[in-house]
């Protein structure tokens, strides 16, 4: 705790707050997070703080700025295992899809031969007739 009774443990804060901390967008990303704390570093810098005190607000914020990051590669770790899971669904779906495609295919063609058997059998017919 600083001596502005600022709570500096980055753990005693939830995502949302250290959002709102760094004002950031609901859709921010890590180059806005590096913005903001840049602009808080430089403010705190006109502070005239002491050594040691600037040095535990540049901490705290680079820590928030790891937090972060860590976050926006856990949600898009979750965007990536959705898209994955809708792309696994549509290629069992496609594959049932071919499967059903080549046992039509199959189907035509022995109805195919089964006709031309025919044809070939009332032929082989007429011609036993003729002698």
């Amino acid at each position: 705790m600083s001596h502005f009774l600022f709570d500096l443990n980055i753990y005693n804060y939830s995502i949302d707050e250290l959002i709102i901390l760094l004002k950031l967008d609901k859709k921010y990303n890590y180059d806005n997070i590096k913005t903001n704390i840049s602009k808080i570093k430089d403010k705190l810098l006109k502070l005239k703080l002491g050594k040691n005190e600037n040095r535990e607000f540049f901490l705290f914020f680079d820590n928030i700025a790891l937090f972060l990051k860590n976050d926006l590669a856990a949600q898009e770790n979750e965007r990536l295992k959705l898209n994955i899971d809708l792309l696994e669904s549509n290629q069992k779906k496609l594959k049932k899809e071919i499967c059903f495609l080549k046992n039509k295919a199959i189907l035509s063609k022995k109805q195919k031969n089964k006709k031309k058997e025919k044809k070939e059998k009332e032929i082989e017919i007429s011609k036993k007739k003729k002698e």
